[in-house]
């Protein structure tokens, strides 16, 4: 190329741009020919440095491109799924296409471009994929796509079809394409899910199917190397969409970006532990009072679609209100973290402070685990069911990375490696040098980066008796209800409405319509590392849409990094 500056790596060229038209809401469908509708071109400088692509003072950043095409041997097309405005998480498809005067002028901008695309994507598989090497390669862009056809207003497929899976085969990611059939069928699908098969999960529906593939990687033997390397990404296809909103997907083209250029963040998420039942997870949060009650009539008001929430919020809000007594024991953080973490997150924009420092703490720098083996050869660990203190006779092992256990017998037994329940560091490289009360205690002795050793305790549990209350609300993902929830800040939020006058309580659903409710005298609004409910009998909570009928006790907990999910900070 004449033009070329082979002194750097910048080129410069004069060429004739076409663009397609702005989307204005990326959340709108729109008819593929708007789409291809190009504004009219005409001859310019383009120059490119490896960075950023410019032309007639417009820039094109190879961060935001997805893949390149050539559909005539004189002309590129370029495809990219840049930002709706500065800071926002909303991207919308665009399309630039280049005429060039000669072939090899073409194909050498193709070449330059793609390569440019690729050392992208692959420097943030690097920095922000899994922790573990792998042998091969065959998981590169390849990832297995999750539907539930009735979930929401059952355009899941449609909205795969449509919005998604055309810019997943621009940037040449193989989708292998599942629907569910049954309830809980994704539980069976990720049980016998194979990590090292995909780069990741996509799930099209609403909440529950999430959570549902959640609990089923956490009911494999090989837990911890399942969750660390299966990121996952919500797409709305269903009626809230909590978990999409909490961690910046609602938009699809966003979801699509996130699944090609490999973005992924740290998810927090919320241990259930019902008294003599099986634990769940949850990855948006656990209601009680008036959203138990409602969550008994999930399925039979379905056929109202989205209006179904409203209308069982004003059924059980105001026609048919219970009262609601419980005992109530939380464990806070402390009052410095709880203010450094009351900042809201504009789940629209990016960059939020708090999700960031949470995402380096937990994410970046993992902790090995302490069941792990101490001999790197030694990879074959038994599951606890098969010990010798089971019926079983048999011992079945598992080969495993070393670094991850399948054999974690601690409270926690994914996040074991993870310092819990630690007042706040800064910095994220530490170590546990000295464990007290088990592995995941309530009190760790670490050293930071400057070698100084201290002890480091959470604060002391606090009890409330007979507290009659209209909801209690303990979230980790709530966007919507939750203003100061954050994707990994290792606190969950524990919103309670308090029962008061008719008067109060009649102010206090006014402004839940205004949304200014937090500040209602009744309200209260905790960061928290653990919530207990104790009520005598039979109880049922909403945990991320699903119905959980207890006895006696409730206990909650907050994992931190607990997931690891397609998004961005």
């Amino acid at each position: 190329m004449s033009e070329n500056l082979v002194e750097d790596p910048f080129y410069s060229i004069d060429a004739v741009m076409y663009e397609s038209k702005k989307k204005k809401n990326p959340n709108i469908p729109v008819d593929p020919k708007d789409l291809e509708e190009d504004v009219k071109g005409k001859k310019m400088k383009i120059t490119f440095d490896g960075v950023k692509l410019v032309y007639n003072k417009h820039v094109l950043l190879v961060d935001d491109m997805i893949a390149v095409a050539s559909a005539k041997p004189k002309e590129i097309i370029i495809h990219s799924l840049p930002r709706i405005g500065k800071g926002y998480r909303e991207r919308y498809w665009k399309k630039s296409k280049i005429v060039f005067a000669t072939r090899e002028q073409a194909s050498e901008w193709f070449n330059i471009v793609n390569t440019a695309i690729e050392n992208g994507r692959y420097t943030e598989r690097s920095e922000r994929g899994p922790i573990v090497e792998f042998k091969d390669d065959t998981r590169v862009k390849r990832v297995r796509v999750i539907v539930n056809p009735h979930g929401g207003k059952g355009d899941a497929q449609q909205v795969f079809n449509t919005r998604i899976l055309p810019l997943l085969q621009l940037a040449g990611i193989q989708c292998d394409l599942e629907i569910t059939k049954y309830y809980a069928n994704a539980k069976d699908m990720a049980i016998t899910h194979e990590p090292d098969k995909y780069e990741g999960v996509l799930l099209v529906s609403g909440d529950g199917l999430v959570n549902e593939f959640v609990n089923g990687l956490m009911q494999r033997v090989d837990s911890c190397y399942a969750i660390y390397n299966t990121p996952i990404c919500h797409v709305s296809a269903g009626t809230q969409n909590q978990i999409s909103g909490g961690i910046g997907t609602t938009c699809y083209e966003t979801a699509a970006y996130c699944i090609i250029k490999h973005k992924v963040k740290a998810l927090d998420v919320l241990r259930v532990s019902p008294k003599n039942m099986p634990i769940q997870y949850s990855l948006c949060g656990v209601v009680a009072g008036i959203g138990g009650d409602m969550v008994k009539d999930y399925e039979s008001y379905r056929v109202y679609g989205c209006m179904r929430y409203p209308l069982l919020k004003l059924k059980w809000g105001v026609f048919k209100r219970q009262k609601h007594v419980t005992d109530l024991e939380y464990t806070p953080v402390s009052d410095r973290i709880q203010h450094y973490q009351m900042h809201k997150c504009s789940r629209t924009k990016a960059n939020c402070p708090v999700c960031i420092d949470g995402h380096h703490n937990y994410f970046y720098k993992p902790l090995k685990c302490p069941h792990a083996p101490n001999n790197q050869d030694e990879d074959k660990m038994i599951h606890p069911e098969d010990s010798s203190d089971s019926d079983s006779d048999s011992l079945d092992s598992l080969v495993l990375p070393a670094g991850f256990s399948a054999a974690c017998s601690c409270e926690y037994p994914r996040w074991c490696q993870l310092v819990s329940n630690r007042e706040w560091i800064s910095d994220d490289l530490f170590e546990i040098t000295q464990e007290e009360e088990g592995c995941c205690g309530r009190r760790k002795r670490v050293v930071e980066e400057n070698h100084t050793e201290r002890v480091v305790t959470v604060q002391k549990p606090v009890e409330e008796t007979d507290l009659q209350y209209l909801t209690i609300g303990i979230v980790v993902n709530a966007p919507y209800d939750g203003e100061y929830c954050h994707c990994c800040d290792g606190s969950l939020d524990l919103i309670v409405a308090r029962s008061g006058t008719c008067c109060q309580t009649v102010g206090l659903l006014g402004r839940y319509v205004t949304r200014t409710h937090l500040k209602s005298p009744l309200m209260d609004y905790i960061k928290a590392k653990s919530v207990v409910l104790r009520n005598p009998g039979e109880n049922t909570v909403n945990v991320d849409g699903e119905e959980l009928t207890y006895e006696d006790e409730l206990k909650v907990e907050v994992c931190e990094a607990g997931v690891t999910c397609y998004g961005e900070l």
